[in-house]
């Protein structure tokens, strides 16, 4: 079997991704196992896997400085084109562009199937108006990665849920942590590092910001985030190489996550928890089907009107986060030592890349016979 793994192309795939999606991809084609089923990526031309790459451009479009943000969309849809040029040479493709729209127009021309990873958020109400245009398609099969994810468009050919894996190798746990708060991600208003930085200045304990800059958030970020920073206690920087966000999960005390919308997975959760240290985060999206509330961290319901569970944490959203930031802050170490161990133990049985990838070699597989049996009724 020949399948062709479609990305972005916004950044290059390799072991320095530091972007959720473009880190899955080149995780998930590192770890493939060498089998009768054979990978062949389509991203940007500088991305570095070992597999066969085709590419439109020589760098990502992210480093290109002539395309801006809202450039990006019609180049992505280039790569995508370029990729069903080459159909019979393929028996599957695996879309992980985002969720699925950029292929739907493509895929009634396309006698293949075609698998999509929804790496986005469903919830934007004009998507469901817009997969509805396209439900008589029989050829694409769409994995969700956690059951919260698709309860946005229930209607969706769901063939199955796979929950991210990781590298546990990889992500060396921590015996012991440290002392300094974490917050990771896009630093737009949805991953909500604003608050993280609000709560670290009140409870006076240190904490790292590792930002990825979105180039039309730029000046929210300036003047929301930064410029709210009053001690030199809180620490940021940009793009933070792979290998040192690990080192950073490993020295940190707790990470912070007060998501602002319904996060599809998290995977800075997992790599948290993989590492030894605890999770704090709103109870928006997958985060009540990855965090074990009291065991691997806290949950907290976001606000007295959007309570999605009874929870250790009774207070609700900033209150209820310093509540529980302050709770892990004054654990006896033993009982901080065992949630550490608990982390990992948690991420070891639940959330491996191994287990992923042998998920995905049943679907693929369940999906080209599915396909197959179409085509001849």
């Amino acid at each position: 079997m020949k399948v062709a793994i479609l990305s972005r192309g916004t950044l290059p795939i390799s072991k320095d991704s530091i972007k959720g999606t473009e880190t899955w991809v080149y995780n998930f084609i590192r770890k493939f196992p060498k089998n009768n089923i054979k990978l062949e990526l389509f991203s940007s031309g500088d991305s570095k896997v070992r597999i066969p790459i085709h590419s439109l451009h020589k760098k990502a479009y992210f480093n290109t400085p002539s395309i801006k943000n809202f450039n990006y969309r019609i180049f992505r849809n280039a790569l995508i084109s370029q990729a069903f040029i080459y159909k019979p040479k393929f028996d599957l493709y695996h879309d992980n562009t985002n969720c699925g729209d950029l292929i739907m127009s493509w895929a009634q021309f396309i006698n293949r199937p075609i698998l999509v990873t929804i790496h986005g958020n469903l919830f934007s109400p004009h998507l469901s108006i817009f997969f509805s245009i396209y439900k008589h398609l029989n050829n694409v099969y769409f994995v969700a990665v956690s059951q919260s994810q698709r309860k946005a468009i229930p209607s969706l050919n769901f063939i199955r849920t796979i929950y991210h894996g990781i590298d546990t190798n990889r992500f060396v746990f921590s015996v012991r942590g440290g002392q300094s708060g974490f917050w990771a991600g896009r630093g737009t208003p949805e991953k909500s590092p604003e608050l993280v930085v609000k709560l670290f200045n009140k409870i006076k304990q240190p904490l790292y910001l590792a930002i990825i800059r979105e180039n039309d958030k730029s000046q929210w970020l300036k003047n929301k985030v930064l410029k709210k920073i009053k001690s030199d206690r809180i620490k940021y920087r940009f793009r933070l190489k792979k290998s040192m966000m690990i080192k950073r999960y490993g020295k940190s005390k707790v990470l912070v996550m007060p998501y602002q919308w319904e996060e599809p997975f998290g995977l800075v959760m997992i790599e948290s928890m993989a590492c030894g240290t605890p999770v704090v985060a709103y109870a928006r999206g997958s985060v009540p089907e990855i965090i074990k509330d009291g065991q691997t961290g806290f949950i907290v319901n976001s606000s007295e009107k959007d309570k999605r569970g009874d929870w250790i944490v009774k207070k609700t959203g900033i209150e209820g986060l310093l509540e529980a930031v302050e709770k892990i802050y004054a654990m006896p170490e033993a009982e901080y030592l065992e949630m550490r161990r608990n982390c990992r133990k948690h991420i070891e049985k639940h959330f491996t890349i191994e287990r992923m990838i042998n998920d995905y070699v049943e679907t693929y597989k369940e999906v080209v016979a599915d396909y197959k049996q179409k085509k001849q009724n």
